[in-house]
């Protein structure tokens, strides 16, 4: 799928392309009251831009211009700009030069 063909509140989306930016993490209160580092990046296709917010430590794996792709996905729209969420099931993947991808974040239900 290209990122210009997403729309607000869709489910099971994979999606592919560079990231072109990283921006600072920052603490996130939860309603569980516990607190959780959030990154947002931009990732770019062919055809368009998305945002993409990473939890946890995941973004230390990250690099400017890394190419990745992400399985399982959903969409949603803040402030009127849509966002792409890994969510409980998501995938992300980091593609290397050679064929084989290095899978970067999977929860242990999604293997299910």
């Amino acid at each position: 799928m290209r990122i210009s063909d997403l729309q607000d509140e869709q489910k099971n989306v994979s999606v592919g392309g560079r990231v072109t930016f990283i921006s600072q993490s920052r603490d996130v209160q939860l309603k569980s009251g516990n607190t959780q580092k959030v990154t947002s990046i931009s990732i770019q296709d062919d055809s368009g831009s998305i945002v993409v917010n990473l939890w946890g430590d995941l973004i230390n794996k990250i690099e400017l211009n890394s190419e990745i792709r992400i399985e399982k996905a959903y969409v949603t729209k803040f402030r009127e700009n849509l966002q792409l969420n890994l969510g409980f099931y998501g995938k992300l993947f980091l593609l290397l030069s050679n064929p084989e991808s290095c899978l970067l974040y999977t929860s242990d239900a999604a293997d299910e």
